[in-house]
């Protein structure tokens, strides 16, 4: 009998957020802080990123640039980039 396979959990916000949350302890810790900095919050906003990547940023990126009067600077679509 083969043995039984786990399904991996899904990452829902809370996760992601929870880990983004960890990362920038780690950080605020690892340079001896007891408060966050900048650094910090970036660290935390790298990692929520990195797990939870939001599928619209491209098309909001473009909205706030045409509101803004810039014109698209939207980077080209890699047509050979698999997802």
């Amino acid at each position: 009998m083969p043995a039984p396979t786990t399904r991996r959990p899904r990452l829902t916000y809370a996760m992601a957020h929870a880990a983004s949350t960890d990362a920038g302890n780690r950080s605020m810790r690892a340079a001896g802080r007891t408060a966050w900095s900048q650094d910090d919050l970036n660290a935390a906003a790298q990692e929520f990123d990195r797990i939870y990547p939001d599928p619209y940023a491209g098309q909001r990126f473009r909205l706030i640039n045409r509101e803004s009067g810039s014109g698209d600077q939207t980077p080209p679509i890699n047509p050979h980039r698999k997802g």
